[in-house]
């Protein structure tokens, strides 16, 4: 009876192996040092591979995103965007980027850069993506508030344009009507006063304009005084007059006798009855009826407008 022994040369098997694991090593010690997240997926699209950074991120235990797993440390909303996204760059080979929300450890959902690319044979085939990740939230949020920063600015500065139209009126027929005076000291008087009256409005609309950085910020400052209600009516229909006179409408203005101070801006409360007063007036026919009211009940100064213009719509009263 004899024995077969079989000798086989394992000697290039075991250096292939040993030149593997030192790559996989390798591999992984890069990607652990880099500040980014890193990850792997197969051709198909199977994630197969996170960095530590990933799992220090997201705080999910080692493995549990592998697979299709990725998709619920996504916001629910951006997860279908992502999928597409992938599902894209899977099927052409073009390079995958996309910004999105992705749910840190903490339980935010922090804004995230996240890139692949397709690592290719020789011959062209996709052998695996890799991609990173990358924290652009306080970037992304910095955005966010130079954009709304740029739109306070752009609204105030429409405003401001809008507001500083209406002293012009009463200031422009003021200076016709004193060129016409005669000589007339109360005419001239009444309508010098009427001139500086505006000019110190549009002086106080101008500070604004030099206080652009406030506005940017969303923080205008409110100049509280005691302000007589009845002088801040009597300035605004001042203001509105030359639009009532150019439409030929009638303004009746019934005041209360008593004191009616208020705890306020007066620059913003007149700026306040003479925009109603102007839409009273553009929305009202020609030779139209407006009437301003100013009353004090229990301790309130009530201002009300009636006109009898189109008027407005009761839905749309809440947005206004």
């Amino acid at each position: 009876m004899g024995s077969v022994i079989t000798l086989n040369d394992t000697t290039n098997q075991t250096k292939i192996e040993a030149a593997w694991f030192e790559s996989e090593a390798k591999f992984r010690i890069i990607t652990d040092a880099l500040p980014q997240m890193v990850w792997s997926t197969l051709p198909n699209g199977y994630h197969d591979y996170f960095n530590r950074q990933w799992y220090q991120f997201t705080g999910v235990a080692v493995g549990t995103t592998d697979g299709d797993g990725w998709k619920k440390i996504f916001h629910p909303e951006d997860q279908n965007y992502a999928t597409r996204l992938l599902s894209h760059s899977l099927a052409t080979g073009e390079p995958y980027e996309i910004v999105y929300r992705l749910r840190h450890h903490s339980g935010e959902y922090r804004w995230t850069l996240g890139r692949a690319l397709a690592v290719l044979s020789k011959s062209g085939t996709i052998l695996r993506w890799m991609g990173t990740c990358t924290d652009i939230h306080e970037q992304k949020m910095a955005e966010e508030e130079l954009k709304i920063a740029s739109a306070r600015k752009d609204e105030f500065l429409a405003m401001l344009a809008h507001e500083l139209r209406n002293p012009l009126a009463p200031i422009s027929a003021a200076t016709q009507l004193l060129m016409a005076s005669d000589n007339d000291k109360n005419k001239i008087l009444e309508y010098g006063n009427i001139l500086i009256r505006q000019v110190q409005h549009m002086t106080s609309l101008l500070d604004d304009l030099l206080d652009v950085s406030r506005v940017t910020r969303g923080v205008i400052e409110l100049k509280r005084s005691d302000v007589d209600m009845k002088h801040v009516v009597s300035r605004a229909v001042e203001q509105t007059r030359p639009l009532f006179e150019e439409r030929h409408q009638q303004v009746n203005v019934l005041v209360v006798s008593s004191p009616a101070y208020v705890r306020g801006d007066r620059t913003r409360l007149v700026q306040i009855v003479v925009n109603i007063l102007s839409n009273a007036a553009k929305y009202s026919p020609q030779g139209g009826h407006i009437e301003v009211f100013l009353d004090v009940q229990n301790g309130e100064v009530i201002t009300s407008i009636k006109d009898n213009g189109s008027g407005i719509l009761p839905s749309l009263a809440p947005y206004i």
